[in-house]
């Protein structure tokens, strides 16, 4: 019979993790994800966030105030080019689409994705120099750009397995509940999934061994609109938890997910 320890990798629990169910997330009990969104590319018609770093390093060495101005540009396009990737992934990108750049960092809040007050400040750096026609100091445009850079590479790894629906448990409620946001048709869909195992905890029933060919039943669907924000909120908030949780997870086994076997976890791998 299972148990919470043995759920544990998989499933995220209430008083097992650190943060899983406070504030907008307070009434679930447990979650674990059902369907992942995988990017290839985050810009499959132009360059990629990365690719409006280079460009920015590139125009900084030109040491003259064209450059450093360009400069800033790149790095604020690849920053603005991986939170609408971000907000496409949860469906919500339409629903925020004219939404300027301070409402998106409040969403990004909102649902917990990672800390924005460094974010804010690069945003407020860049009012003062495109609107205000502020000069730029190298070493202000070098920081913004090294700031970009590593927002960059902290999001990369959500690209790989964004959680767009989970199989969850909610206060007072013994069903075993799926929750999917859809990209298509930009709704939150809720169902009951007719799983038959299932056992009690401390955080009440947790079901285990569900199969996608369980019977469903539509309970709801939720608009991914700004006037339903509070209704959607929590699982959005749910989906970005789980999402992270797995982008900082190591291989448990011996062997890692992408088929490479980890002789030495400190120093070094072997490629097969």
């Amino acid at each position: 019979m299972p148990n919470i320890e043995k759920l544990s990798s998989g499933y995220a629990i209430r008083e097992v993790d650190i943060d899983f169910s406070i504030g907008k997330r307070y009434f679930f009990r447990y979650a674990t994800p059902s369907k992942y969104l995988v990017f290839s590319s985050l810009n499959e018609n132009g360059p990629e966030p990365l690719d409006y770093i280079a460009y920015a390093k590139a125009d900084i060495s030109l040491k003259n105030q064209r450059g450093r101005i360009n400069a800033l540009g790149h790095a604020k396009r690849a920053i603005h080019l991986v939170i609408d990737q971000l907000l496409y992934a949860f469906a919500i990108s339409k629903a925020y689409r004219r939404s300027n750049f301070p409402s998106k960092l409040a969403l990004l809040k909102e649902i917990d994705a990672f800390p924005i007050r460094i974010l804010d400040q690069l945003n407020r750096t860049r009012n003062l120099i495109e609107h205000k026609y502020k000069d730029i100091s190298e070493e202000e445009v070098v920081n913004f750009t090294e700031v970009a850079e590593m927002f960059i590479l902290l999001t990369y790894p959500y690209f790989k397995n964004i959680v767009k629906a989970a199989y969850i448990g909610v206060d007072r409620d013994d069903r075993c509940l799926e929750c999917e946001a859809s990209q298509k048709k930009e709704i939150l869909i809720i169902q009951e999934v007719q799983a038959p195992l299932y056992f009690n905890s401390p955080q009440g029933r947790v079901y285990y061994n569900i199969e996608h060919e369980h019977k469903r039943i539509p309970l709801e669907e939720i608009k991914l609109t700004k006037a339903n924000a509070s209704r959607w909120l929590p699982y959005i908030n749910l989906f970005m938890y789980c999402t992270k949780r797995i982008a900082i997870m190591l291989p448990r086994s011996n062997e890692s997910p992408g088929g490479r076997i980890w002789e030495d976890h400190l120093t070094r791998e072997i490629i097969i």
